[in-house]
């Protein structure tokens, strides 16, 4: 599929939150005198509303699952909330999404600002667009209330160009209720049988097929890949990954390639005696101005940049947004937003 606008749920979809959540749950429960010794009888309370989970797993009423929110709370906020762990591969794949040009939004049951703190916490907070959760006072806490806050959270008034991703049913019915197409994931804490059943629209075992299925069928033609001679492959490969951040899809020893989410980019040495490129300039697009702001500003703090010029401006004659740096060759490089 390929989907303007990619919701992710959090917990059981970007991060393991298990010791948190149910350490939070049996603090709550110890509060009523129900000891719980093995924590892996918690993990149902994983996705759904909390209150709905008091009430079906313990027979709590209204009131009762009210008080129980509270007293999770009391745990989780201050502790539970770090007991997590963010799955391998998340940071990369939602830079990589970015690249493509998608609007990356949070959608999960979880209130709002304890979000913000996990993310924050994990450090990939900026990687996202629009940051969306449940309320505090639980008024909205059902997921199809929270996709709909974030639809209209991010200005997206046709579900057809939105994709929601989660790990249990609730996602893949809220998704549904919402017009959106969803893809289950089976890393986190719903079994096959719980999204097939659900209706998921695609399954991802593991964060790989995850990205084909968002990319849109996988990597990109590897006809889409400009070559340019280098002086060291080892400068270049080091410079490209530790500097500039671009991921390394190939490596043949005498030749490197990059992938720049649009396409590739590969430097040859060719051995001595050939000629560089010259008067190459090297270009790299970006969805937005702002993008192109922030690269600018991590770029200045980089240890090891070359040549890093003015800050980013607009061409007098053409519509670009850019500014410019070189690579160990000497090449020009330019971050770019086309207008």
């Amino acid at each position: 599929m390929d989907k303007k606008y990619i919701l992710f749920d959090l917990d059981g979809t970007l991060t393991d939150p298990k010791e948190g959540i149910t350490r939070s749950v049996a603090y709550a429960l110890d509060k009523y005198g129900i000891k719980v010794d093995d924590l892996d009888t918690l993990l149902p309370f994983i996705g759904p509303p909390l209150l709905d989970s008091f009430h079906r797993f313990y027979g709590f009423g209204d009131r009762q699952s009210h008080e129980a929110l509270m007293f999770y709370r009391e745990y989780f906020s201050k502790k539970g909330i770090f007991e997590n762990a963010l799955y391998d591969g998340v940071p990369q794949l939602l830079e990589k999404l970015r690249r493509r040009g998608k609007v990356i939004i949070l959608a999960t049951s979880k209130p709002e600002q304890y979000a913000r703190q996990i993310l924050e916490h994990f450090g990939i907070d900026g990687l996202f667009d629009h940051i969306c959760g449940a309320s505090m006072d639980e008024s909205r806490s059902r997921k199809a209330d929270v996709i709909a806050y974030a639809l209209d959270t991010a200005g997206i008034s046709d579900p057809a160009s939105a994709v929601m991703v989660g790990d249990r049913l609730h996602d893949i019915e809220g998704g549904h209720a919402c017009g959106l197409e969803t893809v289950g994931v089976l890393f986190g804490y719903g079994s096959l049988e719980e999204l097939t059943a659900a209706g998921a629209d695609s399954i991802a075992a593991d964060m790989s097929e995850l990205e084909a299925i968002l990319m849109g069928g996988g990597r990109l033609p590897e006809s889409l890949v400009v070559f340019f001679p280098c002086r060291d492959i080892e400068a270049v490969k080091s410079y490209y990954t530790g500097v500039l951040g671009l991921e390394l899809y190939k490596d043949l020893g005498n030749t490197v390639w990059f992938d720049c989410g649009y396409g590739y980019l590969a430097f040859v040495d060719y051995g001595p005696g050939r000629a560089l490129a010259g008067g190459q300039c090297i270009s790299f697009n970006l969805p937005s101005r702002e993008d192109v702001d922030e690269k600018y500003a991590e770029l200045s703090q980089a240890p090891g940049i070359i040549g890093l010029g003015a800050p980013p401006q607009k061409h007098p004659r053409f519509p670009v947004y850019s500014f410019f740096l070189s690579d160990p060759n000497g090449y020009t490089l330019e971050y770019q937003k086309v207008d």
